[in-house]
């Protein structure tokens, strides 16, 4: 049976049809087991700025003051640690996401500003804190108060710095202490000791030197796949740990930024490591990827790199590196992905979703090149210790609690985070004296009291992590009166690059219309599109309502319904994650493997009419994933070689590149 209904649009697509109160749903499951690999392995993100408005009288911190020097260009580490640690201060870190290399993130005062600039916003500046800016400025930081608001691209926001191990089993420590000497921050930073020490609670192991094996640091293993934490390493350390390998598991190995190892320093000194590379790097240098936080400094860092057992690294030729590995700066030896390089970073294995790992040559890089060079270099350094901070810092991904409330009613909430070091622990409360069906767990039901009405509220919810971090988050709730509707469900789902709205109610009594809501944040909506209502009704009745146009991230929604004499509510919020950057095609075309029969090594040439992130997944005939493996890929054509370190049978298997919903799949043999 079917009703015309008047209807009203703002944005997106309507469609409305009446049902039986009884009918049965139809649903349509399709379960493709790559498909599911695909949506969850994760994708290699690009990091954006957003743009913020910072309030007068907040203070910057000119990092791009030339030549640099360890006053102006280390010591705003020390200041940025001062301050969050011991004054709770935040720090905005600023970086244009379209600049060039030493290129301006934003001008004030007739003052580009340069190389990732610091801002203390001026919400937190008191006399306290203006006394330790001016201690600041004594040492030697260059910064001015600002005197009117300015528009800026906050890159993080910092709040939190890394629990630091610096590794003590080569005895050479004082390579790294010397570093945060330096920057004036005391050693009240770090602890020195063995990785056999290290917890989830550790955010940053650092090893400046030395000969790791799998008895000594088989920990580092599971740092980074288990507690998501992070490395930095230097000097020869870096080749002789990507060459250690678990004796009695040899497919556990730390080869964290490479398919198959690195080249070593010395021969006979890294493990399965069978090939060494020259002691001295090849010029010109490349300094790439001007954007990523790491490399925020200014000028180059390759003189400080200049001494010591090992000053660059270069992969295997039975390898390369790994496609999420960024080669920050590169040599002239070798072409992707084999370069040479001076500095890299990516994440371990190859997985985002673990912790990340960076390597810079040199054995001590305050010791070696200019004194602009080692502050470069040095810089380096401390963003990444600034960025392990930042990822592991616990903060709310999603949370849903109702907007409104009846008396006697149940409402689920929920509530999900990242970050931080896992098991969460919850603690769910209100202010009106409502009850939690499971008040310790991520998610459950609050109920209300049948005589609670008329009134406003606040839902709380308060989570201390693993590591005693502590993240809470509150949501106003009204109580209402009378029921208007009652609605069976309202739901939302991910569409291509659409959200679809469903809503059924089981009775209706004096409803004029719904408006659609869409939030970014949970907390503040606007009206995205109205559907008019059915007046009154006693059976079930279906809406449906697409919005075209969602945000980039989390899309928050309710539905809020009008009376005719003015009168709303609102119902629970709902929420769905958008990603735009990889659901919008990039025309992927496998162009050839080859060869088709192969023994150790094959070669997949494919095509993007973008750059994108790409998913490679290798399956056996069984259908069991044996290598699964992100891609970076350029616009055109790209090639990735596969090299096969996973003691393959022969037999048949299926290369399959996945890009969103598109994906190619190849069949090949191993014989």
């Amino acid at each position: 049976m079917k009703q015309k209904r008047s209807k009203i649009t703002m944005m997106g697509r309507l469609r409305v049809t009446l049902r039986l109160r009884y009918a049965i749903p139809i649903f349509s499951v399709v379960a493709i087991l790559i498909s599911f690999l695909y949506f969850n392995a994760g994708t290699p993100k690009t990091a954006k700025a957003d743009t913020e408005v910072i309030s007068s009288n907040s203070f910057i911190i000119n990092m791009g003051v030339t030549p640099q020097t360890y006053n102006n260009g280390l010591r705003p580490y020390g200041m940025i640690y001062d301050l969050m640690i011991n004054y709770q201060v935040p720090v905005k870190w600023i970086i244009e996401p379209s600049k060039t290399k030493d290129g301006t993130d934003f001008t004030y005062a007739g003052t580009a500003y340069k190389g990732g600039t610091f801002i203390i916003p001026a919400e937190y500046i008191n006399g306290t804190v203006t006394g330790r800016i001016t201690y600041w400025v004594s040492q030697g930081v260059v910064g001015v108060y600002t005197t009117s608001a300015i528009n800026v691209p906050v890159y993080a926001t910092l709040i939190k710095y890394p629990s630091i191990i610096i590794d003590d089993v080569s005895g050479k420590d004082a390579i790294i202490t010397n570093y945060f000497n330096n920057a004036l921050i005391p050693s009240t930073a770090y602890t020195i000791g063995t990785p056999s020490i290290l917890t989830n609670c550790h955010d940053l192991w650092i090893n400046p030197h030395g000969d790791p094996n799998w008895t000594t640091h088989s920990y580092l293993y599971n740092l980074v796949t288990v507690s998501k934490s992070f490395i930095w390493m230097q000097c020869h350390a870096v080749s002789v740990t990507e060459g250690v390998a678990n004796p009695s598991s040899p497919f556990q190995k730390l080869n964290f930024l490479s398919t198959n190892s690195l080249k070593c320093y010395s021969g006979g000194k890294c493990g399965s490591a069978t090939e060494t590379h020259a002691g001295n790097s090849t010029a010109p240098f490349t300094h790439l990827y001007p954007t990523d936080p790491v490399m925020q400094f200014m000028g180059t860092m390759n003189g400080a790199c200049d001494g010591g057992s090992e000053k660059w690294y270069q992969p295997m030729s039975t390898g390369a590196w790994r496609s999420t590995t960024k080669r920050l700066v590169t040599t002239a030896t070798g072409a992707s992905p084999n370069e040479g390089v001076l500095m890299a970073y990516g994440p371990a294995y190859g997985d985002t979703t673990n912790g990340y790992v960076m390597y810079e040559g040199g054995h001590d890089i305050s010791g070696n090149g200019t004194i602009a060079e080692q502050v470069a270099a040095q810089r380096a350094f401390f963003n990444f210790t600034l960025l392990a901070g930042y990822k592991k810092l616990l903060t709310v991904d999603n949370v849903i609690t109702p907007a409104t409330a009846y008396p006697g009613e149940e409402k689920e909430v929920s509530i999900s985070l990242k970050g931080g070091a896992e098991p969460y622990t919850y603690q769910w409360s209100s202010n009106f004296g409502a009850t939690f069906i499971q008040s310790s767990k991520s998610s459950t039901k609050i109920k209300f009291s049948p005589s609670a009405s008329n009134l406003s509220g606040i839902i709380t919810c308060s989570v201390t992590d693993n590591c005693a971090q502590q993240k809470s988050i509150s949501r106003p709730v009204t109580l209402m009166n009378t029921l208007p509707i009652k609605l069976k469900s309202f739901s939302c789902k991910h569409v291509k690059n659409d959200v679809e709205l469903n809503w059924v109610t089981a009775s209706e009594t004096n409803n004029e219309y719904f408006s659609l809501e869409r939030s970014v944040d949970g907390i503040n909506f606007t009206v995205i599109g109205k559907v008019q209502g059915s007046k009154n009704s006693t059976i079930d009745i279906s809406y449906s309502f697409t919005d075209d146009n969602p945000e980039d991230d989390i899309n928050y929604y309710r539905l809020k319904q009008t009376d005719f004499d003015g009168k709303f509510t609102y119902s629970d919020i709902k929420s769905v994650r958008i990603k735009k950057n990889i659901t919008e095609g990039a025309g992927l075309k496998l162009e050839s493997v080859y060869p088709s029969v192969f023994s150790d090594n094959f070669k997949i040439n494919f095509s993007l009419t973008k750059s994108a992130p790409v998913l490679f997944v290798l399956i056996n005939s069984s259908g069991q994933i044996i290598v699964k493996e992100n891609i970076q890929a350029n616009d055109g054509i790209n090639t990735y070689d596969f090299y096969n370190n996973y003691d393959l049978k022969d037999g048949v298997y299926f290369v399959a590149l996945f890009y969103n919903d598109e994906k190619v799949i190849q069949k090949l043999i191993k014989n």
